[in-house]
């Protein structure tokens, strides 16, 4: 009915005004380090935030010149030897995404990652609201969460982190958990089970920490009281 097609755009109005105000805040940074290059850039290259950067950076450009990461790990462990090391996500993407294997292209690619990540992370949010019946609450938590000081801190330009991503995967987790569990045909509760599992390995290999994932299914306690 009209009323309902109302609410929607209304919805995707404020959905979007919520990605844009998470957008706009790292694109502001952006803008920042672009107009003091004398201060954030050094020989042409921009600088990166203190902390886990420059880890999976170094990683990205290992793999972007096709040489084996297990290199780096040697120098990095030295003396201990590493062997057929997987190589973080995060990497991974940086890598793909980054026009040649320079640093300069490496951190580059990675601060794209950054403004990505803070319009996914502003639908996962959302999502996990909207799959429990309270949409409209969704859009305020995803403008909080996003530009508040503690998340923003860990995931603005500059700071290619796995922080940049980990809200979403754990406020969508949390999503297709309660989709999973509630009462509906036996091939949805299948699908979103499988989907659930998959996201959980996605998420494990984006920051392999086995308790985020435990966390996520203990959610059920609270999303469905």
């Amino acid at each position: 009915n009209i009323k309902s097609i109302k609410t929607i755009l209304f919805l995707f109005f404020l959905l979007s005004l919520s990605v844009v105000i998470n957008f706009n805040a790292r694109l502001f940074e952006k803008n920042v380090w672009l107009e003091n290059s004398s201060v954030f850039v050094v020989d042409d290259v921009p600088l990166v935030r203190a902390g886990d950067p420059a880890y999976y950076l170094k990683i990205a450009q290992y793999l972007k010149r096709n040489e084996s990461i297990d290199n780096f790990y040697n120098k990095l462990n030295y003396p201990n030897i590493s062997k057929d090391v997987k190589a973080p996500l995060i990497s991974l993407i940086i890598s793909y995404l980054s026009k040649g294997p320079s640093l300069k292209e490496i951190i580059n690619a990675g601060n794209f990652l950054v403004l990505a990540c803070s319009v996914i992370t502003t639908f996962g949010i959302f999502f996990m609201f909207y799959s429990i019946g309270r949409p409209f609450e969704g859009i305020v938590a995803s403008v909080g969460a996003g530009i508040s000081t503690q998340y923003l801190n860990r995931s603005s330009f500059g700071y290619i982190d796995t922080d940049i991503l980990n809200l979403f995967f754990m406020y969508f987790l949390f999503a297709i958990i309660y989709l999973a569990s509630k009462k509906q045909s036996w091939y949805k509760n299948i699908v979103y089970i499988v989907f659930a599992g998959l996201l959980a390995k996605l998420f494990y290999w984006w920051y392999p920490k086995p308790e985020l994932i435990l966390m996520s299914f203990f959610s059920l306690v609270f999303l469905t009281t």
